[in-house]
């Protein structure tokens, strides 16, 4: 790995690259804490080549980064604020702590990847590919996941607070103890989700499939199940009051268990 390098090295490998047609590729370099967002933002940084580079509490927000490559990348507490990750590379990175308010990722790769504690506050990750990455006790308010693939993501304790992941495929996926209070899972894989101790009080899961779903301890208050499949799902200690079960396909006996709510 590069060491020490500086705002102008940037600069100039950057420019360099573009003109001779290429993308720029900073590879392998070690840009912790640097400020790029300020240096760099009238630069073309599409497509550019961050594999495995050293971005540590680096300032990125604001930046162009579609179609980047940042697999295992180093980005731990950085600041990608508005940082457009559009149809990025970010296969096993490391964003730990990391600052992705209002970040665009749509259609990224993040299979691996670790955002455990990251804050992604109105983040866009539309068709994103999400399988096996550590959402962890990350903040993902408002988030937006339609469309995208979640295969056994790990989202432990995260805060989806009106969060929108309807159409997605999250099948395995570990939300246990995540609040989703209001959030959208309307027309979702939810199979073998483990929802155990999560907080989804008035939660849209219309037309969901949770078959083979852990709801134990859930609240489900207020929240939207009609039309959804609920077979072989666990409901133990559910909170099940006012929930709407119209057209709901549930486990034997649970109708009239609900029905006491």
């Amino acid at each position: 790995m590069n060491k020490n390098t500086t705002l102008d090295q940037v600069k100039n490998i950057v420019l360099a690259a573009r003109e001779a047609g290429k993308n720029p590729n900073l590879g392998g370099f070690d840009l912790h804490e640097l400020d790029l967002s300020h240096a760099l933002q009238d630069f073309d940084l599409e497509s550019i080549d961050l594999f495995e580079a050293n971005l540590q509490r680096a300032n990125l927000s604001g930046l162009n980064f579609r179609g980047a490559n940042l697999g295992g990348a180093n980005l731990r507490e950085a600041n990608l604020t508005g940082t457009n990750l559009n149809e990025a590379v970010l296969i096993k990175a490391d964003l730990s702590g990391a600052v992705m308010v209002e970040a665009d990722l749509r259609r990224a790769i993040l299979i691996k990847a670790t955002l455990n504690r990251a804050n992604l506050l109105g983040a866009n990750l539309s068709e994103a590919y999400l399988s096996e990455a550590d959402f962890s006790e990350s903040a993902l308010v408002e988030a937006v996941i339609r469309e995208a693939v979640l295969i056994k993501a790990n989202f432990h304790r995260a805060n989806l607070v009106g969060a929108f992941l309807n159409e997605s495929y999250l099948r395995g996926v570990d939300l246990s103890e995540a609040v989703l209070v209001e959030a959208v899972l309307s027309e979702s894989d939810l199979r073998e989700v483990n929802f155990s101790g999560a907080n989804m009080n008035g939660a849209n899961l219309r037309e969901s499939n949770l078959s083979w779903a852990n709801l134990s301890e859930a609240g489900l208050n207020r929240a939207d199940l009609s039309g959804a499949n609920l077979n072989w799902a666990d409901l133990t200690q559910a909170d099940l009051r006012g929930v709407n079960l119209s057209e709901t396909t549930m486990p034997e006996g649970w109708q009239e268990i609900v029905k006491r709510f």
